[in-house]
């Protein structure tokens, strides 16, 4: 599996390691002139953080939402990076919150598209002017 980590600190590097030791292949996504914490292992790549979610197949939710930004040209500045934990949150949430596809693409004809080019396929259609959903299951 190909797995963008943003951030190379002590949590995503910690992380990243992990994967790339269970054989994923992992990209850290950092700012410009960042590092991995402890270096990064053999195997793994260090790219921008946009560079990296755009070829990835789970992603985490801040890293989803600077694609977001990217693809429908929106201010990336005004995202602020939040731990699942300093949220507070009563109940439990996950830390991944990506979706395995795996078994839905084997019984698909339709090829199914990472979250760049979905996402860019989204914006493309809204660009057109195509069908669009106005309230939950209204289809216009």
């Amino acid at each position: 599996m190909r797995i963008a980590v943003t951030g190379a600190g002590n949590v995503g590097g910690t992380l990243g390691r992990r994967w790339a030791a269970l054989g994923h292949q992992v990209t850290f996504g950092v700012r410009q002139g960042g590092e991995v914490k402890g270096g990064a292992p053999p195997g793994t790549r260090v790219a921008s953080v946009a560079d990296a979610c755009a070829g990835a197949e789970v992603i985490d939710r801040y890293a989803f939402a600077l694609l977001v930004c990217k693809a429908f040209r929106l201010d990336a500045s005004r995202l602020t990076p939040v731990t699942t934990a300093a949220l507070g949150q009563k109940a439990v949430r996950p830390l991944d919150g990506g979706l395995r596809v795996a078994k839905a693409q084997a019984q698909l004809t339709t090829r199914l598209l990472g979250p760049a080019e979905g996402l860019a396929a989204m914006r493309d259609a809204l660009e057109r002017g195509g069908p669009h959903v106005d309230q939950p299951g209204n289809m216009k």
